[in-house]
C-alpha cells in the first residue's frame, strides 16, 4: 500500500556513492540493490537513492491491483463481491424477529444486561478489553458448573529464517481495542441481542500510528447472543416393535465475539446446549501476512516456507493457538480429576476361555489423579489410547449407584505444535505444546 516504504524495504544496504546525484539507476542497478540487501552488506543506501530508483521504475515492485487512490495511497483491498450495503453483498439472509427464549438482565443506557438465562442455563457474559469473551458463574438447572470460562490468549507462530521468524501474543495488542462493531446479518443473525464493550484506541493519521485516549472512548457491539436452530438432535430412536420414532431437537444458545488484531479476526463462540454441555470454538478470519521474495534470487527459499499467493509474494506457513481458562466448580469448590481409560486385555474374574484358547476383552479403568504436573495430569488426547478426563465432586456421590456428578473435558479438532519444545516460541507459550 505504501510504495516508497516498500522500495526502501527491498533496496536495503548499499552505499550512497553508488548513485551520484545526477545519475538515475538502471534495472541492473536495482537488481544490485536487492542482491546487496540479501547479501547483508554493512553499508546503507540513502533515501534519495531509493527514491530515485523508485521514480525511474528500476525497483521491482509488488503491486496491488487495481491501482486506485485510497487516502492518497496507491492500492486497494480486494473485497469478495459488492461493497457493504450494496445489493448482492454476501451475507446471512435476514430473518423475521423470533420470540426470544433467552432473557437478559436490566438494560442500562442502551447496553443490554449481561446476566443471561436460557433453558436452564444462567451465567454472566462480558467482553474483556485485553482477552475478549468471558462468562462467569455458570449454572445449569440451579447448580454451579463453573466459576469462569474465558478466552485468555491467542498466539501465532510464523516460519522464517534465523532472524525473521515472527511470533505474536495477541492479548498484547488487545482483543477489543482494534475491533469494530459486529454487523447484523453478517457476524450475527439479524434478530440477535448485543453486548457492548468500550474502545479508546484510534488511528493517528498525522503520524500513521495507533493512539489511545480514554477521553475519546466509544462503545461498540463486541458480542452477540442468539438461539441457534440446528437440524441435529440431542437424541432420537425408533422403536423396533412398532416403528415408532421419538427424539428431541438440539437448540443451543450462542454467545459470539469477534476480535480484530491487526490482519486477523478471531471469531470466538461459547455454545450452550440443553443437555448441559458447553462447546468452545474459535474460527480465524481476516487476511494473510505475506513476504516479498525474488524468484531468481537468494530469497527464493521463501517458497519452501509457505505458499506463493501472488507475483513475488509468499504467505508463510504459520500456526494459531488459542488458550482458554476453564475454572470448574461442579456442585461446589472441591473437585477431583478422574481419568477414565478404555483398554483391552485379560481381567481376573472375567471368564475369557474359548475352545480356541483365552481371548481378551475391552474394559474401563478409572482413577483419581493425586498430583498435578507434566504427564501426571496432562490432558492430551491420543486416539490409540482413548481416555476421558472428568472433573467430579466426590462428596456428592449418589447413594444408590455411587456415581459422582462431573464435567468431562472433550477436546475437539485442533492443530498440533510442530516446533520442538526447546524452540524459543514454544518456551514463550508452553500451552501450545
Amino acid at each position: 500500500g505504501r510504495p516508497a516504504a516498500a522500495a526502501a524495504a527491498v533496496a536495503g544496504p548499499l552505499t550512497a556513492a553508488t548513485f551520484p546525484a545526477a545519475t538515475k539507476p538502471t534495472t541492473d542497478v536495482a537488481t544490485a540493490l536487492v542482491t546487496s540487501k540479501l547479501a547483508a552488506t554493512t553499508a546503507r543506501l540513502s533515501a534519495a537513492a531509493v527514491a530515485a530508483a523508485f521514480e525511474s521504475g528500476a525497483i521491482d515492485m509488488c503491486h496491488i491491483a487495481p491501482l486506485i487512490g485510497v487516502d492518497g495511497v496507491a492500492g486497494a483491498w480486494d473485497v469478495p463481491g459488492p461493497a457493504v450495503g450494496e445489493t448482492g453483498r454476501p451475507g446471512l439472509v435476514p430473518q423475521p424477529p423470533r420470540s426470544r427464549r433467552f432473557s437478559l438482565g436490566s438494560d442500562v443506557g442502551g447496553n443490554n444486561g449481561r446476566s443471561v438465562s436460557w433453558m436452564g442455563w444462567d451465567f454472566f457474559a462480558t467482553v474483556r478489553p485485553s482477552t475478549g469473551l468471558a462468562a462467569m458463574d455458570l449454572r445449569f438447572k440451579g447448580k454451579r458448573v463453573a466459576y469462569e470460562l474465558a478466552h485468555s490468549e491467542a498466539v501465532a507462530m510464523y516460519s522464517g529464517n534465523a532472524v525473521d521468524q515472527v511470533f505474536y501474543l495477541d492479548s498484547a495488542y488487545s482483543m477489543v481495542q482494534l475491533s469494530g462493531g459486529l454487523m447484523p446479518g453478517v457476524d450475527c443473525p439479524t434478530d440477535a441481542a448485543y453486548l457492548n464493550a468500550t474502545s479508546w484506541a484510534y488511528f493517528d493519521a498525522a503520524n500513521f500510528s495507533l493512539g489511545s485516549d480514554v477521553s475519546r472512548a466509544f462503545p461498540l457491539r463486541a458480542a452477540c447472543i442468539f438461539e441457534r436452530v440446528s437440524d441435529a438432535t440431542v437424541w432420537r430412536h425408533t422403536q423396533f416393535v412398532d416403528h415408532t420414532p421419538d427424539g428431541a431437537g438440539a437448540p443451543s444458545l450462542v454467545v459470539r465475539a469477534v476480535a480484530t488484531v491487526g490482519n486477523y479476526d478471531y471469531i470466538t463462540e461459547f455454545e450452550f446446549a440443553t443437555d448441559g454441555s458447553v462447546e468452545v470454538s474459535m474460527i480465524f478470519a481476516g487476511y494473510m501476512e505475506t513476504r516479498y521474495y525474488l524468484p531468481d534470487g537468494v530469497s527464493n527459499y521463501e517458497t519452501k516456507l509457505g505458499a506463493v499467493v501472488h507475483d513475488k509474494l509468499v504467505a508463510p506457513l504459520h500456526s494459531h493457538f488459542a488458550n482458554f481458562k476453564v475454572d470448574l466448580d461442579v456442585v461446589g469448590h472441591v473437585n477431583s480429576v478422574q481419568k477414565t481409560e478404555a483398554k483391552a486385555g485379560k481381567l481376573a474374574g472375567v471368564p475369557l476361555n474359548t475352545a480356541n484358547g483365552e481371548i481378551v476383552t475391552k474394559y474401563v479403568e478409572s482413577s483419581i489423579l493425586e498430583v498435578e504436573g507434566t504427564e501426571a495430569s496432562t490432558c492430551v488426547p491420543d486416539v490409540r489410547h482413548p481416555a476421558v478426563w472428568t472433573f467430579i465432586n466426590e462428596a456428592e456421590r449418589s447413594a444408590d449407584l455411587g456415581l459422582a456428578p462431573g464435567y468431562a473435558i472433550l477436546p475437539g479438532a485442533t492443530v498440533a505444535q510442530a516446533l520442538p519444545d526447546d524452540h524459543p516460541f514454544v518456551k514463550a507459550a508452553e500451552f501450545t505444546k
